[in-house]
């Protein structure tokens, strides 16, 4: 049975090397988080739980665990460390990445969706949302979710933004391309009856300590405040970048020809 969700905590992974990265987790510190979350009586449910505003019966905090971008190590670490508990995830995945070296391959993200995890959409280049005219964001949209819901086998249903950028029109090209909610990189906790094309979610790195994860499940201002101010401050670089150039310095960032 299900009940009404007051708010909810997304968390937004990517890769778990260990190696140097503003977003790359070590697995043991990966493994230590999934400690914390059972410790502090976790609700682990789908991210289209949260989009609905309904979790199970219960007491402890409502959580989601999301990967960006379907690194190799999705498979490779955080499945294996999940189906232990029991606890459902989504990758969120860039079709155009498929069977890459370092991501995920198509029959690995067929894996994943037959082991209950949920299949979303990252965009099909990971260009961001925002600088596409309407046909191209069209095309993004669309042909990221036929690719994907073939590789997986699965309906697609939900997409997170590529780098963040996007807003009310990207949001309404994807309901309008079929999806049933949309991810950002806004931080915060989702609430209860809130927009499901505008889900904010917590970016965890390196640096995340399984302390600050309690505090981020439990919606405390000790995390939540800074982890804001450091999001204003991210933001702030992205806008004075510039889309071309912020893209540009995210590729080579991730050894990605610009």
């Amino acid at each position: 049975m299900v009940a009404p969700q007051r708010e909810a905590c997304i968390l937004m992974y990517h890769s778990l090397t260990g190696e140097p990265g503003a977003y790359d987790v070590p697995p043991a510190l990966f493994e230590a988080h999934l400690d914390a979350l059972a410790d502090a009586g976790a609700r682990v449910v789908p991210v289209g739980d949260v989009a609905a505003g309904a979790a199970p019966e219960g007491e402890g905090p409502v959580v989601a665990i999301t990967f960006d971008d379907a690194h190799a190590t999705v498979a490779e670490v955080a499945a294996p460390l999940l189906a232990v508990r029991g606890w459902p995830a989504c990758v969120y995945t860039v079709s155009g990445w498929l069977d890459r070296p370092d991501h995920l391959a198509a029959e690995a993200l067929r894996d994943l969706a037959a082991a209950g995890w949920t299949v979303g959409s990252h965009g099909a280049t990971h260009d961001f949302l925002a600088g596409l005219g309407a046909a191209d964001l069209a095309a993004e949209l669309e042909g990221s979710r036929a690719a994907l819901s073939e590789a997986s086998g699965t309906d697609v249903v939900h997409l997170a933004l590529p780098g963040g950028r996007g807003g009310r029109r990207e949001a309404d090209a994807a309901r309008g391309a079929g999806y049933h909610s949309l991810a950002t990189s806004r931080t915060g906790m989702a609430q209860a009856g809130g927009d499901p094309f505008a889900l904010p979610r917590i970016a965890i790195g390196p640096g995340t300590r399984a302390d600050d994860l309690r505090k981020a499940i439990a919606g405390k201002w000790s995390f939540h405040g800074p982890a804001r101010a450091r999001q204003w401050v991210l933001d702030a670089g992205k806008r004075a970048l510039g889309d071309e150039r912020y893209h540009r310095l995210w590729k080579r960032l991730r050894g990605q020809r610009a």
